[in-house]
């Protein structure tokens, strides 16, 4: 009789060889850079330069001079390109796994690349709140803050800190772009948590002048399931962020970390 042989199918996987996984990570993160190279080298024309002093007179902030272009958009395409700057030194293969560890390790080397996404989203200006939003202007700003949330997790100067918080939370009241104040209180959340587990300042919320039902934006979230845990059991591993409310939990951790019967019901 014959007997077949069984199907690989049917085994266990194997487990992949931490340093043949390692070179294969290396290599396509060099791609990765790689892809940054060409996309900065395709912005370095002319028409995509700064404006020179003569047209635009230079503008104090925080962070140095406001950079300004010939156009919002171009100043978009810049604020993202120094995001993904950032985004890809954090998510080096060597780098820590947990985000909010990487982004504490690299602040260094990503210093540079979040103080020109605000030096250039100061030069994105939400103009007069008694003039007519240009809708250029407009989905401008809100494109700007995405840029501006990646790099502001690692600001620790307050004078950077208002500014950028003060800066989003005026582009949700001038656009009416509800998303905005979200990742406004998603910075302020991780000043927060950076200052009570000792990786940055104090930092002291933002007081708004309304109070909101969502827990998103009134912090009733953050209150613990356990009062009593302790600090090595709230913040072993990246878990702790994962909050399951069935009204939020889209714009929460849950979507990226989250596990299968964290979304059911």
């Amino acid at each position: 009789v014959h007997q077949e042989t069984p199907s690989h199918n049917n085994e266990s996987p194997e487990v992949l060889d931490l340093q043949t996984a390692t070179a294969a990570a290396l290599v396509e993160y060099g791609k990765i850079r790689a892809a940054l190279r060409a996309f900065v080298a395709a912005l370095s024309v002319p028409a995509f330069q700064p404006l020179e002093a003569d047209l635009q007179p230079p503008i104090p902030t925080p962070f140095g001079p406001a950079i300004f272009y010939r156009s919002y958009d171009i100043g978009c395409l810049w604020s993202i390109y120094n995001m993904c700057e950032i985004i890809a030194i954090r998510s080096h293969p060597h780098m820590h796994p947990a985000a909010h560890a990487a982004a504490g390790l690299a602040a260094k080397d990503t210093a540079f690349y979040a103080e020109q996404v605000g030096r250039i989203a100061a030069g994105i200006v939400p103009g007069p709140a008694n003039e007519p939003l240009n809708p250029t202007l407009g989905s401008s700003l809100c494109e700007s803050c995405m840029p501006s949330f990646f790099a502001a997790i690692q600001y620790q100067r307050p004078d950077q800190r208002h500014f950028t918080v003060m800066r989003i939370y005026g582009i949700a009241l001038r656009t009416g772009w509800g998303s905005a104040e979200l990742i406004g209180k998603g910075i302020e959340t991780s000043w927060v948590k950076a200052g009570e587990t000792g990786r940055g300042p104090p930092y002291q919320r933002v007081e708004m002048p309304r109070h909101s039902d969502d827990p998103r934006l009134n912090h009733s979230w953050e209150l613990r399931a356990d009062p009593n845990a302790k600090p090595e059991e709230m913040y072993d591993n990246d878990r702790r962020l994962v909050t399951v409310k069935a009204n939020a939990r889209l714009n929460w951790a849950i979507g990226v970390i989250g596990m299968e019967d964290d979304v059911k019901g």
